[in-house]
């Protein structure tokens, strides 16, 4: 079984900081959080946290106003992450999608031509972009956990509430522009190859 670099990375770091958090739970000490059952435990946690935060996709769209790419097909940015060209890489999908049969295509199926396209000549920077955004979903999730576990707690710490707190809100913004890069880099991408 190989492991791209980005997956151990996704698995491990979210799964390390719920783990920390839980350890005194699990009956570890720092100590024990660098031995190879710790780390597979990591592992095995940060693949249920990136289950959790696939599976939490719709919700983060909602969050943030819809998805990424539907935004970019719809002339829509964020801050620093600009696509200029979404008018023409619109009609050149409609263009497609109409050859392809399909005569009122939702910013869904044209994201998904696109994908396709892009993906099929192996682009590296759309999967690195892909496997960022990944990552940061998964980071958020794992905050998450940690967030509800802190505010749970008794006795209420608000310092750590109000820090994790924050934490979570930043990376909350940066899971959505690394949404935005990543479709942004397909659409790109998409027009390159098409012109």
């Amino acid at each position: 079984m190989n492991f791209k670099i980005y997956e151990i990375i996704s698995f491990l770091v979210p799964g390390y900081l719920v783990l920390f958090l839980f350890k005194s739970n699990l009956g570890l000490e720092v100590k024990d959080m660098n031995s190879f059952a710790v780390i597979a435990l990591a592992f095995a946690v940060g693949f249920i946290i990136q289950i959790i935060a696939s599976w939490s996709e719709d919700i983060l769209n909602l969050s943030w106003g819809g998805k990424p790419s539907t935004q970019l097909l719809d002339g829509k940015d964020m801050w620093k992450v600009r696509f200029y060209s979404s008018q023409k890489v619109r009609s050149l999908l409609v263009e497609e999608a109409r050859r392809m049969g399909t005569n009122d295509p939702t910013s869904d199926h044209l994201f998904q031509i696109a994908y396709t396209s892009v993906t099929s000549k192996g682009y590296q920077r759309v999967e690195d972009f892909n496997a960022n955004y990944a990552f940061a979903r998964s980071m958020l999730i794992g905050l998450l956990v940690v967030l509800v576990k802190y505010a749970t707690m008794s006795p209420f710490v608000w310092k750590y509430v109000l820090a994790i707190l924050f934490g979570f809100l930043i990376t909350w913004y940066r899971t959505k522009q690394r949404g935005f890069y990543f479709a942004r880099e397909v659409l790109k991408m998409y027009l390159i190859n098409v012109n």
